[in-house]
């Protein structure tokens, strides 16, 4: 017997025992529990199934397109042992691998039968054709039995497709254009909770592939309230500040195994980030309302602007016109978030107040979702204009000087939520007759003259009605919009001008060079470009009379008079998913920022970063300064230590400069995100034409860090040399 022979003779008796062994794992599946190496094996279940796949498919196409005969009984057999062999590996592979308990129940079902009927079936194939004359020589059996088997592949392995893949993993693709472009912001409705703005829909992006109907890692479902609240197989994912496992996760670095979303899968944005940890922080309530928030709540702002990718068609590159020229002092025209084609529109200081200014809108009024005309003197003229902008869905006319019957216009704006008209003398039977028949959710009278029980009685005449009685509870007056820094570069070779914009006349920018927050009284006033010399950490922000005060625009500036003219790390190499450009990285004068994933950062963590750089000639340095990150959540940790070394042969080296840092300590705040400078002040410059650099990541993360006994990660991306 030759070795193929008994290669075959083998696979025909291991299917004795393999396909019985298959039929008692699925029938009894659910009361075994399989030891730690079978659900290892169950890994390569993915790795094995694509080839039996082909081949099945390629022996049912050979059964109906080809003549009986055209083969020999011999290879013919060879062919079905090896494809009933592959097929029931697969099949007891993925039993295995289904015990991992992470896919939809109904589906898996279907996929797991229809993996064990392909096996059983292509057994059955093998005693068929060795066994019977019918099938080797009666055409129509064979094309019936080609055409089974095609159709039974193809079915059940697209359930496993769907499993892995999603619902629609083999849906022809829609003729989209999708990019920031094409994204649009859906009406706020203000009655909307946090968690249905914007929440439910990171979760449902980027979260429910792997967490949801379809797919259930971890026992954990985040498709709804229900299941959220229920947690997975580690408990609560609503915990307290510091310990939730889903800002845990999604800080983790891409490399690590448990970072959140998988590596490869669309990852959540610094903003999609920011609101889920500010939500649960404030105590992940579901039914919290976005007017229940302060507008100056970092919560509120990022719910309010808040949305989630939408694809439309629509020409690349569609944005709203340049609406630059329909801003004066006294109206600030915006459109409503970065990227958006609606807009909103403010007129302030009502002494300066000119119809011609919301004439000029009308060019634009089929963008315009939200006008505040508080304290503007209008009449019957300006509101025959407010009545032809037809996309109102916010409108505020508090102390207008405006009578209620003047307002009977509005009814005409169909899709208007919200409606500000404090100061407004009017009945409750006016109200009434104003709400009737209206689009309106949201009333604010205040300084009307309707007496509290009358509030009541108003609400009660229309059930899908909030009214609110109070002063200033819109909390309208305008944010000023940020300064904005000028100066692209954060290098000082010599010197630096740095200059300062803003948009708004008569704005106010204020600035400090010491690290502190500005004010509104004692701090400098921007008049010229601030010309800076050393390292420097900038702080700028506006004020305006009338205004709420703008964020504080913070940049570092670091000073930087040596470069080196060779540049090579020793040794160790970054990990993979952390190398940005390579050593070019530490010295091209582009700094990151606390986005450790924007491809700027050099990250170790099983390594301590190594580097030697050198000079045609030799050169002495006085001090070397390393801009690090520090994210602790995410497990990068402050540098320990920073060695430096010089050499005039490049092979023998004397240090020039220890230097120890101090670690975190209990006080630290374990949410801690900077970027941090560690400076390596060299007390004898000597000059050397090599300098090598070593430092030190923390080997154990302590005892309260999730990820406590693992070593820390340490990320660079900037060596200044003075």
């Amino acid at each position: 017997m030759t070795k193929s022979n008994k290669l075959f003779a083998f696979i025909g008796n291991a299917l004795w025992i393999l396909n019985p062994f298959l039929v008692f794992i699925v029938l009894f599946k659910e009361k075994l529990t399989l030891h730690i190496g079978m659900a290892w094996i169950g890994k390569f279940h993915p790795l094995f199934l694509h080839f039996p796949i082909v081949l099945s498919i390629c022996i049912g196409l050979y059964l109906v397109f080809t003549p009986a005969g055209k083969l020999t009984k011999a290879i013919e057999q060879q062919v079905l042992l090896s494809n009933a062999f592959i097929a029931v590996i697969v099949a007891i592979t993925g039993l295995f691998l289904s015990k991992d308990n992470t896919y939809a129940e109904d589906l898996l079902t279907q996929h797991q039968w229809g993996g064990v009927a392909i096996a059983l079936f292509s057994w059955i194939l093998v005693f068929v054709n060795n066994y019977s004359i019918k099938f080797q020589t009666n055409k129509i059996l064979r094309v019936e039995v080609g055409v089974f088997l095609l159709v039974l592949v193809i079915v059940f392995t697209h359930k496993g497709g769907q499993l892995t893949h999603g619902e629609n993993a083999l849906s022809f693709p829609e003729d989209k254009i999708t990019t920031t472009d094409t994204v649009t912001k859906k009406a706020l409705d203000s009655t909307a909770s946090i968690y249905e703005k914007a929440v439910q829909p990171i979760l449902l992006d980027k979260c429910v592939g792997c967490h949801g109907p379809n797919k259930v890692k971890g026992n954990l479902l985040l498709d709804n309230k229900e299941h959220i609240l229920k947690g997975g197989k580690h408990g609560s994912v609503l915990a307290i500040a510091g310990t939730s496992s889903i800002i845990e996760r999604i800080h983790l670095p891409l490399a690590e195994e448990k970072h959140m979303p998988p590596d490869g899968k669309p990852q959540l944005t610094p903003t999609e980030i920011k609101i889920l940890n500010d939500w649960i922080i404030a105590g992940g309530d579901f039914n919290k309302k976005l007017m229940e928030l302060e507008k100056t709540d970092s919560l509120y702002l990022l719910a309010n602007s808040y949305q989630a990718p939408i694809e439309k068609t629509q020409n690349k590159g569609n944005t709203g016109p340049d609406i630059s020229e329909y801003n004066t002092n006294y109206c600030n025209v915006q459109y409503v978030y970065p990227g958006s084609n609606l807009i909103e529109v403010n007129f302030f200081q009502g002494s300066f107040y000119d119809r011609a200014q919301l004439k000029k809108l009308d060019k634009i009024k089929a963008q315009i979702v939200s006008l505040n005309m508080q304290t503007m003197p209008l009449q019957q003229e300006d509101m025959a204009m407010i009545a032809d902008f037809k996309q109102l869905e916010k409108l505020n006319l508090n102390y207008t000087g405006l009578k209620i019957t003047s307002l009977a216009s509005i009814k005409t704006l169909s899709k208007l939520k919200s409606l500000s008209i404090a100061g407004i003398e009017a009945t409750p039977n006016e109200i009434n007759n104003l709400i009737k028949g209206s689009s309106i959710e949201k009333l604010h009278i205040w300084n009307t003259s309707i007496k509290q029980d009358k509030v009541a009685l108003i609400q009660s005449n229309n059930k899908k009605l909030m009214v609110t009685v109070g002063d200033n509870l819109e909390n309208e007056i305008i944010k000023i919009i940020n300064p904005s820094i000028e100066q692209d570069s954060s290098i000082i070779p010599a010197h630096l001008d740095i200059p300062i914009k803003h948009v708004v006349k008569g704005a106010i920018v204020r600035y400090t060079l010491d690290g502190t927050d500005p004010d509104s009284l004692k701090s400098p006033i921007y008049k010229k470009p601030i010309r800076l010399f050393n390292n420097t950490v900038l702080k700028t922000k506006a004020f305006k009379a009338g205004w709420i005060s703008s964020d504080i625009v913070e940049r570092n500036f670091y000073k930087s008079t040596i470069h080196p003219d060779s540049i090579f790390l020793l040794l160790q190499l970054p990990d993979p998913k952390y190398r940005a450009n390579g050593p070019k990285t530490l010295f091209d004068y582009e700094l990151g920022d606390k986005n450790f994933g924007n491809a700027k950062w050099l990250g170790y963590k099983d390594a301590n970063m190594e580097m030697i750089f050198g000079f045609k000639q030799p050169t002495a340095i006085k001090e070397i300064y390393l801009n690090a990150l520090v994210n602790l959540g995410s497990y990068i940790f402050p540098i320990v230590s920073i060695d430096i070394m010089g050499s005039m042969d490049g092979k023998n080296y004397t240090l020039v400069s220890k230097n120890n840092y101090p670690g975190v300590t209990d006080a630290t705040p374990k949410t801690m995100n900077e970027t941090k400078g560690f400076s390596c002040a060299i007390s004898k410059p000597t000059p050397y034409k090599f300098y090598k650099l070593v430092a030190t990541n923390l080997k154990k993360l302590p005892n309260w860090h999730p990820g406590k006994g693992t070593p820390a990660w340490i990320f660079i991306d900037e060596i200044f040399l003075n």
